[in-house]
């Protein structure tokens, strides 16, 4: 319905709107009328190899931005670019003919690193866009003029860090990028409050699969090789905005005993299964707890302990995503 044309058409001097279904199009020009917008041309047109500068009708963009279809003729959710319509790929030399610049946006549902492959080398940048702890868009910046690795940008709530170089190299899933977990972290035993702290990653850095980003740039630990939470004596402040931040108050062995005694405790409380033989849902039931309040139970398999194994560590939210 031109949500995104009309955010075009507040900063830019003219935007082309072309929409290829004929009812979405009346629609949203009638719309953009009542709203005042004057800036917007309207077209609607089947944009197919050979038939971008048609579309374009004069038109000459510093940059042009592709939402392809996402469905496929039968209804069904497709996620692959070459499963939706337009075909971005067999179009790209004539988009590049008419504009140094392309926007793709696609599924959030879309591998990153597939996607980059695909469109080749003039990927300069990728955009993992979250909010409201929902991954929300994934934003392709192709430039003509460029070719080498994309700089990957992730989005939460309005705050923005960029990781240079792309996700290829963010996305080993080890603490240290040597394959092995970093220094002894927590052990069992109670904590003093603000000892250690837990950060778990938002649904942006997650996307971005920049697993490696919260040790090799603001020096967490990894808790496991494949138990994507960190720990720390602190947690920056520039890493905050991208994931929650809990105190560490307990750390436990995780067994039907602690996870009796943890629900007494603590009966209301978040709880969440990580890289353990079991699912969040199950971990409640046992536990017991009822979900509200600042508490979070985390049943996770912890290599950065005192002995490698499955722990219940229970912590308290300081700030961060919902």
């Amino acid at each position: 319905m031109g949500v995104d044309a009309w955010a075009f058409a507040q900063v830019a001097e003219k935007v082309l709107y072309n929409e290829m279904q004929v009812e979405l199009a009346r629609a949203t020009e009638l719309n953009f009328r009542e709203l005042g917008v004057e800036n917007v041309r309207f077209r609607n047109a089947w944009v197919e190899p050979g038939k971008v500068r048609e579309v374009l009708d004069g038109f000459e963009p510093d940059v042009i931005f592709l939402d392809p279809a996402r469905r496929a003729e039968d209804g069904r959710k497709v996620f692959l670019i070459k499963e939706c319509q337009p075909d971005v790929l067999g179009l790209l030399p004539e988009l590049f003919e008419a504009s140094r610049y392309v926007l793709l946006k696609l599924s959030p549902m879309a591998d990153i690193t597939m996607a980059c492959k695909r469109l080749g080398a003039h990927v300069k940048e990728v955009h993992v866009v979250a909010a409201g702890g929902e991954c929300k868009e994934l934003l392709f910046l192709l430039d003509r003029d460029w070719s080498g690795a994309p700089s990957t940008f992730i989005v939460e709530g309005g705050a923005v860090m960029e990781i240079p170089d792309g996700p290829s190299t963010t996305s080993t899933g080890s603490a240290t990028g040597s394959g092995t977990v970093g220094p002894l972290a927590i052990s069992t035993g109670a904590k003093r409050s603000g000892e250690i702290f837990l950060f778990e990653p938002g649904k942006a850095l997650l996307k971005a699969g920049a697993f490696e980003l919260p040790c090799g740039r603001f020096g967490l630990t990894k808790l496991g090789q494949h138990t994507h939470l960190y720990v720390g004596e602190a947690v920056p402040e520039e890493l905050r905005p991208f994931g929650k931040v809990f105190e560490i108050l307990e750390v436990m062995p995780l067994n039907n005993r602690t996870m009796k005694e943890a629900g007494k405790r603590w009966p209301q409380a978040e709880v969440t299964a990580r890289n353990v033989p079991m699912t969040s849902d199950l971990l409640r039931k046992k536990t017991g707890c009822v979900s509200g309040g600042d508490i979070h139970l985390f049943g996770v398999r912890a290599d950065a302990a005192s002995e490698a194994g499955n722990y219940l560590i229970v912590t308290k939210k300081r700030y961060g995503t919902d």
